[in-house]
């Protein structure tokens, strides 16, 4: 599987892995959405391979809903590939990087 969600008591941690595409962003974007969104998300993309418009798409569904309610969302230690199209896109200013 491409992504794996741990919810703890204090943050939700989205752990994406390979390709994230559109052949698995309906699964991703409904998962996502019945997270809490009063807790912090953290984003580990270490280990992402390809990421499409359509995985895009749910990392800026995850951020609204949490900004939304005040949450944060984080990247730990992304990927090139993935700070590369953040970057392209303009994205990257919108979300904690380290």
């Amino acid at each position: 599987m491409a992504f794996e969600i741990q919810t703890h008591d204090d943050e939700t941690a989205l752990y994406l892995r390979g390709d994230v595409n559109i052949s698995m962003t309906s699964e991703l974007r409904a998962a996502l959405e019945s997270i809490p969104s009063h807790i912090d998300m953290t984003v580990h993309a270490s280990d992402l391979v390809y990421i499409d418009s359509s995985g895009v798409a749910c990392l800026m569904l995850a951020y609204k809903h949490l900004k939304a309610s005040g949450a944060t969302i984080r990247l730990r230690s992304p990927s090139e590939t993935l700070m590369n199209v953040l970057k392209t896109l303009r994205f990257d200013g919108l979300f904690v990087i380290d």
